[in-house]
């Protein structure tokens, strides 16, 4: 069974603050689903990229989009690292549907700003 570290970002658990209790819960739910599906049969087909990033020496992009229901999406990184037999998931944003596009956007340039030029994105 894979060993996945999760983190937070500051901007995740102010995102998270915001939300009622019960999406709070919702959330929470959805997580330890995703996190036990990959663990188990290392399933990660329910993260999905919003946008092809190209990355210099072809890279490819960490940043995903976890939905967690009709109104709700997780952005997050995941990344597995082969030397400790672990993956790491750091929850980035929790977001409205509506506000997705703008945020997964701020967020891909803040990670990648040195290496996309976003200008032709």
């Amino acid at each position: 069974m894979e060993e996945i570290l999760v983190e937070t970002t500051k901007s995740f658990d102010k995102d998270l603050k915001k939300l009622s209790e019960k999406e709070q819960n919702l959330i929470s739910e959805k997580l330890n689903f995703l996190i036990s599906s990959i663990r188990e049969k290392g399933n990660t087909k329910q993260l999905y990229r919003l946008q092809k990033l190209k990355l210099p020496n072809d890279l490819s992009s960490s940043l995903f989009v976890f939905k967690i229901d009709v109104q709700l999406r997780a952005i997050l990184t995941f990344e597995k690292d082969p030397l400790f037999n672990q993956s790491v998931m750091t929850l980035m944003r929790v977001v409205r549907h509506s506000d997705l596009d703008k945020t997964f956007k701020s967020v891909s340039e803040s990670l990648y700003q040195d290496m996309v030029n976003f200008n032709n994105a």
